[in-house]
């Protein structure tokens, strides 16, 4: 169950009682949320205790309360002692008194519950309760020192609690650090829904006291919340909610586990345009890993596996995708591993082995053992052992 308290905030149908006392009018006497007592009050000073007067308030339409209504309160302090009150509500244009009720001076709690509405005799609606006047009867204090005293009055409106239904659905999209959460506002409850999103922790049953997404105001559907700050390697618990007026409400308890810290997943692809001492090495990062990528490139050496205390290029920052980098500095006729890398805050990776041999520029001198001649942009000519052979030609323009 849940109760809304509504506190008068105008004059109502009548006011009658003769005195106010600390305040400039009638309600404003009643209406703090802590009775103080002989502050503000009202009183029936009139000697005949047979002189009844009774005032009544508006009060401001409910803002919290929404699902079917148990019993409706007047709740009043008083203080009055040979004289009797009456608490009073009005509903229908008819107003109703609840029996005597006979003091004994000093401020004390008097109250009245309706479980039905009088006037219609069923169940209270919201509609009633927010056209609904309250108030306070007096009779008079009699004379000789009677008191006959009010310092305060307050309805409770107890009704049935209904929060929003939602439901958790799987985590996707898990990486070290962030995952996905998805979830479904299957019943918004009696109260529009203020708030919605995922709680997450490493202990089940997280909370809003938890880490959390805060997606703001939303009707019935699916949604999605970015879970963000998670740990590489770790086992974690989220729950879907919505917040109502009525409260919070969860959904079941989702485990999921980030993937372990890697490093960056990358591949080596064939060289191209390769000349004697130059070439240009090709690669590609598929994943970029459990951080940024720092670092990246092509490594270089003559034997197998070389890392990046051989020869390298530096790149900088990487994404997933495909580069190239400008191997220089090689010796012609030479054998070359290759290797592409990259490089975040877990460690490096690297591609494939590539294998590249360098090509060797011809020693016409040495070789030439017959005639030569030039066809076009090619010399033409046999060695020493009768093979023919053969050698581009620069073209050289002024």
């Amino acid at each position: 169950m849940a109760i809304e308290t509504l506190r008068p905030n105008g004059a109502g149908f009548q006011t009658n009682i003769s005195t106010v006392i600390g305040a400039a009018t009638h309600w404003q006497a009643v209406d703090e949320v802590s009775q103080d007592g002989s502050t503000t009050y009202l009183s029936n000073d009139s000697g005949n205790q047979g002189t009844l007067q009774r005032d009544l308030y508006t009060i401001p339409d409910h803002s919290v309360g929404g699902g079917p209504i148990n019993q409706v309160e007047v709740v009043a302090f008083t203080q009055h002692t040979v004289s009797f009150v009456h608490l009073s509500l009005r509903t229908h244009s008819t107003t109703y008194d609840s029996p005597d009720d006979v003091g004994a001076g000093g401020w004390s709690k008097e109250s009245y519950v309706w479980t039905t509405n009088p006037f219609t005799s069923s169940a209270w609606t919201w509609i009633e309760i927010d056209a609904l006047e309250i108030g306070i009867e007096l009779s008079g204090s009699g004379g000789g020192g009677g008191i006959s005293d009010c310092t305060q009055v307050y309805v409770e409106v107890t009704y049935a609690f209904s929060g929003p239904s939602v439901t958790t659905h799987d985590v996707i999209e898990v990486r070290e650090t962030t995952g996905t959460g998805l979830g479904t506002i299957t019943s918004i409850g009696n109260a529009l829904i203020t708030q919605h999103g995922h709680v997450w922790d490493t202990s089940a049953n997280p909370d809003t006291g938890d880490s959390k997404t805060t997606k703001g105001a939303r009707g019935l559907g699916s949604f999605a919340s970015d879970i963000t700050g998670l740990s590489a390697g770790t086992t974690y618990h989220t729950r879907a909610y919505a917040t109502n007026a009525n409260g919070t409400a969860y959904g079941a308890d989702i485990e999921f586990a980030t993937a372990a810290t890697s490093a960056p997943t990358v591949t080596t692809e064939a060289v191209t345009s390769l000349t004697q001492t130059t070439a240009t090495g090709n690669g590609t990062i598929l994943n970029i890993g459990g951080s940024s990528v720092t670092q990246h490139g092509h490594v270089w050496a003559t034997t197998i596996n070389p890392d990046t205390t051989d020869s390298k290029t530096q790149n900088g920052f990487g994404v997933v995708g495909a580069f190239t980098s400008a191997i220089t500095g090689l010796t012609e006729g030479t054998t070359y591993y290759v290797r592409a890398y990259a490089t975040n805050g877990q460690g490096t990776a690297y591609g494939n082995n590539i294998i590249l041999v360098t090509p060797v520029s011809p020693d016409v001198s040495s070789e030439v053992a017959g005639p030569i001649r030039i066809y076009r942009t090619r010399l033409e000519y046999k060695d020493a052992y009768g093979q023919q052979r053969g050698a581009e030609l620069p073209i050289i323009t002024a």
